[in-house]
């Protein structure tokens, strides 16, 4: 999917575990490089905020070692301040968070993910969020 829909950003709204229960697996490099199906993913580094990681990466396809296309960058933002069945910690944090996606993805430029641990609450809740935005400017 990240490929075939051209994605450029992600937008993760969960933490990989919260208290003792695993919400999201760990599916990037946390250095270095890692192979998942058919994308090579190279880790180039992270920026830790508030409320907030910045995750930078690069994918391109391969076969094995091999690599069959260019390189595209990928930048996952990862939300830290919203608990499951609960709310940001703050209002100021996540429209923070919107706004420094808002200034630093490519517009018209392939899809963006949007993920949680089930895929309704935070999720959904962030897009409605974000469309919001987007009609009251």
């Amino acid at each position: 999917m990240i490929w075939d829909q051209n994605v450029t950003t992600i937008i993760m709204v969960t933490n990989l575990e919260e208290g003792k229960e695993v919400k999201c697996a760990l599916y990037w490099p946390q250095s270095g490089s890692s192979i998942f199906g058919d994308l090579s993913v190279v880790y180039l580094g992270e920026n830790h905020l508030v409320d907030y990681t910045i995750r930078k990466f690069t994918v391109q396809q391969c076969r094995g070692e091999a690599t069959l296309s260019v390189r595209r960058n990928l930048v996952q933002y990862h939300f830290t301040s919203w608990p499951d069945f609960g709310v940001p910690k703050s209002p100021s944090g996540i429209l923070k968070f919107m706004r420094k996606i808002k200034h630093s993805s490519p517009t018209g430029y392939g899809a963006v993910v949007v993920h949680c641990s089930a895929g309704v609450g935070r999720t959904g809740t962030y897009i409605c969020i974000d469309a919001m935005v987007d009609m009251m400017l």
